[in-house]
Parts: C-alpha cells; structure tokens; sequence
C-alpha cells in the first residue's frame, strides 16, 4: 500500500524504493544509498536530485554530503502541487487547443469535421468565424435567439473586424429597421428575407472562406459542428446564393 500511495503522488518505482530506504535507514551518502537500493551511482544522484527537488529529501553538509528523508506529510503537499499544476495545464490547453486544431486541419487534404456540444462548443464557431478573416454568408435559424449575450458579442465582433455579411433570414421587425435606416449598410450587411415559415429549422449555417458551420441552437446543448473543406464551402455557400436570389425575385421584402 505504501508503494501505490507514493505512485500516486508521482513517484517512479527507483524514486520510491530510494525514499523509503532513507526513511528506514536514517540518513545516508549517494554512495551508500547505492548499495542499498542496489542502483549505480549515476542512477542514485539522478534519483536523489528528483526526490530533492520534490521536497521529499534534503541534502545535508556535515564534513561529508548525506541525504535525509522528509516527513511523510511531503508526500501529501507533493500530491496537492501536482494536482493543481495538472489543472493549470488541462486549462492552458482547453484555451489553446484551437491554434493546434487549426494547423492539423489546415495540413490535411482531406474533408475534415470537428464537433463540440454545449455553448463553449457554439463560442469556439463562432471565435472560428472571427478569426479566420473572411465574408460570411449565411442562413440564420429563427430560435438563434435562445443564447442572446453570445450571438449578441460574436455579431458585434463581426462588426468591429469590417467583415462583410451576406444574411438570408426571416422577416423581423429590428431586421427591417437596420435596412430602412441605413444601419445595415454601415455594418456591412446585406440581407435577404424569407416568409416566416419557409424555413423554421433549430440550425444556422455560416459560410467562410473554406470552411462550413452548423449551429444547432438545442434548448438544453447547442451542437456546433464545423467542416474543413474547400469543396463542401463552395457547394453551400452556391446553395445560399441561389436561394437569395430565388427570394429577392418572389418575396416582397418589405
């Protein structure tokens, strides 16, 4: 039991055997410790220098260097610090993770898709969309609404970068004031209507450069998913197109 407990604070099973050795047999030199955990004297001071940085030993000088084992209670702060610098690392990953995701889909030929549920998975599209650059076209779902603050800061970021949008949406009364206005225009946003009940799907689809993506606004998890391919990106954003045209011809947009 004693040798899993030092397992789980981190201990290999050489650092293990070295510290318990020290606490059996008092205080020792590299050389003789190396006897008794029988390991070369490389290893030993390679171990020692490990279980001193630890805090699990400390080095003493008395005429000669001898090595003492620290309290037990070490062990425990030594798992404490571990889990905590674990955490640290797992956040500066999950923050990070997107400039890695992104160099691996841009250096692969083939169609790539990434899903993520709940609404961190709906802030990395749309942060998706910010930063890749480009005009956006796309067709807005009518309960896009359920997640107002992030819809309402990815929108204004879109602003802000000067980005051209090209929208097909159904008929709203904000909607139709930012046409009227001239509020549209400054922002850089054209926008198409559809009636009401042409299209009442969960989904928003977002159309950028080479990429595509699918926004399901779920009351309880929203789902996003984006795809990675040139191809797939033409053939929607051509879908999109077509279809503001259709609606610019056969629907009174006032």
């Amino acid at each position: 039991m004693i040798n899993e407990i030092l397992k789980k604070a981190g201990l290999n099973a050489a650092q293990s055997k070295t510290y318990l050795a020290l606490i059996k047999h008092g205080p020792q030199s590299a050389a003789k410790l190396a006897e008794i955990v029988d390991e070369s004297r490389t290893n030993i001071y390679q171990i020692l220098d490990k279980l001193v940085l630890y805090d699990l030993v400390v080095k003493i000088e008395s005429g000669k260097t001898l090595f003492k084992a620290q309290h037990p209670s070490a062990v425990e702060i030594l798992a404490e610090r571990r889990r905590k610098t674990t955490a640290k690392n797992e956040k500066i990953i999950k923050d990070n993770i997107n400039e890695l995701t992104d160099l691996y889909y841009e250096k692969t030929e083939f169609p790539t898709v990434r899903t993520i549920t709940g609404e961190y998975g709906m802030k990395l599209a749309y942060e998706d969309i910010l930063k890749a650059g480009q005009d956006v076209h796309y067709l807005r779902s009518v309960v896009e609404g359920s997640h107002p603050d992030v819809v309402k800061k990815y929108t204004r970021s879109l602003v802000d970068k000067k980005y051209h949008t090209y929208g097909l949406t159904q008929v709203t009364s904000g909607g139709l004031h930012n046409q009227r206005t001239g509020i549209d225009r400054e922002r850089r946003v054209k926008r198409t209507w559809f009636p009401k009940n042409d299209y009442t799907g969960k989904a928003t689809i977002n159309v950028y450069g080479d990429r595509v993506s699918f926004i399901v606004f779920n009351e309880d998890q929203p789902i996003s998913t984006i795809i990675y391919s040139q191809e797939i990106a033409d053939a929607i954003k051509f879908l999109l197109e077509a279809s503001s045209k259709y609606y610019e011809q056969n629907f009174d947009q006032n």
